[in-house]
């Protein structure tokens, strides 16, 4: 379901973008935390979250977009383009465990007790087990287009060791934790792009253009889960900031680039997924890590002020 979501989110809103979505304001929300929040969430079965004061956090997951591409055509016109982003892993990494920090901080603050991956497998291990043949290390390659992180230490669910209508996954595992533990479970997944492809089509013309933009995506959530229940918390606006963060280079393919990290862990989906590329997108570091970091914040409060309203 996440895989849906995120690939609905990553490339549902190319097409007909005549300017870039409004950016999020940490003011607005400051000014009206409930209001802001009610228009940037959804939420269902938000009731578990009444269940219990203590969490299970068994994965939290971030999922960084690291290519783009977009297609306007019209009659005879037609443009396209590809483009992908050369980025450190340690920075993505760094930005992971900064937000997963803030996470515990938040639920905390809450009165949440915190039962963090490392204590569950400890405290239930029919979780210590899955964890082991079940989940895998980060950075992942998902979907062709993103990578996944998570806090180091951390693993992220294997689909490839996980399928078919009864085989085990991790809501089943975390069902029976919930109850034995008498817990309930929060797993975050969030999805952050570098840019939004921009789709304009006349008659006369097709054009695609590529604005810089950094945003906690729509389909990111909170899967929630107690004994015999659950339900998400889901991001239904993005979370971002349009502006000018980097330079695109020209003719390069994501290959070229000596930090990139597309290419060792695309390869496992099946030939050269990236030599058709025809830009190559080098940010600022720290511009970049800033933003991304500020806008993964700004979706925390949104998240954290729903399960406030809830409690």
């Amino acid at each position: 379901m996440i895989r849906l979501l995120s690939l609905v989110a990553a490339f549902g809103i190319l097409a007909g973008c005549a300017s870039a979505p409004k950016d999020y304001s940490a003011e607005q929300f400051s000014a009206d935390p409930k209001g802001t929040t009610k228009d940037y969430t959804d939420i269902s079965g938000g009731g578990v979250l009444d269940d219990s004061k203590i969490v299970l956090v068994p994965t939290f997951a971030i999922k960084y977009e690291l290519r783009i591409g977009g297609t306007a055509k019209r009659g005879g016109n037609k443009a396209s383009i590809k483009a992908s982003m050369d980025i450190n892993p340690e920075v993505l990494q760094q930005i992971t465990d900064d937000i997963y920090a803030q996470f515990v901080a938040d639920l905390k603050g809450l009165g949440y007790t915190v039962v963090e991956a490392d204590q569950l497998a400890e405290q239930f291990p029919e979780f210590k087990t899955y964890r082991e043949n079940k989940m895998k290390n980060v950075p992942v390659a998902d979907d062709a287009n993103f990578v996944i992180f998570a806090p180091k230490g951390h693993k992220v669910e294997d689909r490839s060791a996980v399928g078919g209508a009864f085989t085990t996954n991790l809501n089943d595992v975390m069902g029976r934790a919930t109850k034995k533990l008498k817990a309930i479970s929060i797993s975050p997944s969030y999805i952050v792009g570098f840019a939004n492809a921009n789709v304009e089509e006349s008659y006369s013309s097709s054009k695609v253009s590529l604005i810089q933009r950094v945003a906690v995506r729509p389909g990111s959530l909170w899967m929630l889960s107690s004994s015999g229940s659950g339900g998400m918390i889901s991001l239904k606006k993005g979370v971002g900031t349009t502006a000018d963060y980097g330079t695109w280079a020209e003719g390069q393919t994501a290959g070229d680039a000596a930090t990139n990290i597309m290419s060792a862990l695309f390869s496992s989906l099946g030939g050269d997924k990236w030599s058709s590329d025809s830009k190559v997108f080098k940010p600022d570091t720290e511009k970049y890590k800033s933003m991304a970091t500020e806008r993964l914040k700004g979706a925390e409060s949104v998240f954290v002020n729903r399960v406030k309203m809830e409690l």
